[in-house]
């Protein structure tokens, strides 16, 4: 778990910077300090959290929000299926744990370390920890200082939500396979954008990066 937190810590340092933008950009949408904190910790979901700003600053209901959390979220569902094998013989309790720890970042902390040292339940702990704290420490620094910063993106902040995720696909695409799945599953988020919106192509290039890695890395 402590190998997890020290090998979080660049990581981290990207996920805090985005949660400060979130922080501000919520302060700016009409959320108090402890609105803004709290929805960090309970939601705990980035995307889902930039996406919902909008919606709640035009006064959308809780249905409306609860669907559109749903399907940006949906890749985790995915992520989950790729996980439960190894998590199977663990307590129940245990597993909610790290369901609840698992995102883009921590699954991809955990996958890259399972592929060198195999799977430890302990380490996905770390991970998810490492990546709960930058984040929601992130969402207080931006929603209370958020008025030194009006305008993220003329920093460049807005970026690192981006930046992070290059940063933990880039060590995963080895080989052919892995850089056929990259492409796969970038080309079909793209192309399946007008059709699906935000969380539908981001599932629907997952399932087709899974697809495509899983047919060329079959072993004979």
């Amino acid at each position: 778990m402590l190998q997890a937190l020290l090998d979080s810590i660049p990581v981290a340092l990207g996920i805090a910077t985005y949660g400060v933008v979130f922080g501000a950009l919520a302060r700016q949408a009409g959320l108090t300090l402890l609105d803004s904190l709290g929805m960090s910790a309970l939601v705990f979901s980035g995307s889902a959290q930039f996406v919902a700003l909008p919606l709640l600053r035009a006064g959308v209901g809780p249905a409306e929000l609860f669907v559109t959390a749903l399907l940006v979220s949906l890749r985790h569902l995915v992520m989950g299926l790729s996980l439960g094998p190894r998590v199977r013989g663990l307590a129940f309790g245990h597993r909610l744990v790290l369901a609840f720890g698992l995102n883009d970042e921590a699954y991809g902390l955990t996958t890259w370390h399972a592929s060198r040292h195999g799977f430890n339940p302990a380490y996905m702990r770390g991970a998810g920890l490492a990546t709960f704290l930058a984040w929601t420490t992130g969402t207080a620094a931006g929603a209370a200082f958020g008025a030194i910063l009006p305008d993220p993106a003329r920093w460049g902040l807005d970026f690192a939500f981006t930046a992070v995720f290059i940063a933990l696909l880039v060590p995963q695409v080895k080989g052919k396979a892995g850089l056929a799945a990259a492409v796969a599953g970038g080309l079909t988020a793209v192309l399946s954008a007008p059709l699906l919106g935000g969380g539908g192509q981001v599932l629907a290039g997952a399932l087709a990066a899974a697809a495509v890695g899983g047919i060329l890395d079959r072993e004979p």
